[in-house]
């Protein structure tokens, strides 16, 4: 009886695992997202300083005023992101909780293992 769970419970906690990397590459490949662009900053103070370069002080200072506006996340990216990493949290816990239920319904005890790891 034990043998069919422990069996089911490796399969399990091996999904777990590989929908959290699975996650962790999602999450990854989105989190730019939540961060501002260099390129777009970068272009205008670049105007700026050739704007300087050309003419007087006013035109560059106007346009440098207009870099420093504060980055918004898209609203789409932040609730992605939050789901996201919600989920990977939740995946992780719920393995780290089976776990030792698993190791302890095994035919070693829990302090045998235990004495594996150190």
């Amino acid at each position: 009886m034990f043998t069919g769970w422990q069996s089911d419970m490796d399969m399990l906690l091996i999904f777990a695992a590989l929908y959290s990397a699975v996650l962790t590459a999602f999450i990854i490949e989105t989190y730019p997202n939540l961060r501002p662009d260099d390129s777009q900053t970068t272009v205008p103070l670049l105007q700026a300083i050739l704007l300087t370069l050309w003419s007087n002080d006013s035109a560059a200072s106007a346009v440098a005023s207009s870099v420093g506006a504060a980055f918004q996340a898209p609203s789409s990216a932040v609730r992605v992101n939050v789901f996201w990493s919600a989920s990977l949290i939740m995946s992780v816990s719920v393995a780290f909780l089976a776990a030792p239920s698993w190791r302890s319904s095994g035919s070693i005890t829990s302090r045998q293992a235990h004495a594996l790891f150190l």
